[in-house]
């Protein structure tokens, strides 16, 4: 089977809004690493937040269309509102470190890793604490330190899927003007890693 996992925040975390639910796609399934359970694949997603829909059917429907004909595993984890930082080293770890756990108990393998986050950390009333948490007050450009958490958070899942590739999106922007800065970030861990590609 193909696996695939979603984490981050916002339009992977059941954020979108559809005109019609999604119905059940065939000989695709979604893993809950809250309960260690397997479901037929439907929106809203298990393992995440929010009632809409999720990104992660619009990577399967893709997908589909391009003929791959192996069962497809969609493991959802990722958090609204939740900033990169938090991922790092805050409140979302606790779900990276818990989903690594399960899942390798669980004997399954994940292919892919698709990050989509940057919103939250867009809004400087928020980057800043939330940066402080990560770094302790540290002085240094907006990017750097988006780049360093992202880069960490992608490490630490090689030490349980060292064959794992990730996608990222340049996303900073939601109900605001959008992040320059936050948006090199990701870039920049796009281009410096050999095991990542732009998605989305």
């Amino acid at each position: 089977y193909l696996g695939i996992v979603g984490f981050g925040q916002s339009n992977i975390a059941n954020r979108i809004i559809r005109d019609e639910p999604i119905h059940p796609i065939e000989n695709v399934y979604m893993w809950d690493w809250t309960n260690g359970k397997c479901y037929l694949f439907s929106e809203p997603l298990v393992g995440t937040d929010g009632v809409g829909g999720n990104l992660l059917t619009d990577v399967v429907m893709n997908l589909k269309l391009e003929n791959i004909r192996k069962p497809i595993l969609v493991a959802p984890m990722a958090k609204g509102g939740s900033s990169v930082f938090f991922w790092y080293k805050g409140k979302q770890k606790y779900r990276l470190d818990k989903f690594l756990q399960i899942s390798k108990k669980s004997n399954l393998n994940f292919d892919y890793w698709l990050w989509l986050q940057g919103e939250t950390d867009a809004r400087p009333d928020l980057y800043l604490p939330f940066q402080n948490i990560a770094f302790n007050s540290e002085i240094g450009e907006i990017n750097y330190f988006y780049s360093t958490a992202l880069d960490e958070i992608f490490n630490k899942v090689k030490t349980q899927y060292p064959n794992a590739v990730f996608g990222v999106s340049l996303t900073s922007k939601c109900n605001n003007n959008g992040n320059y800065y936050v948006r090199m970030g990701q870039k920049q861990v796009i281009e410096d890693r050999d095991d990542t590609f732009f998605t989305f």
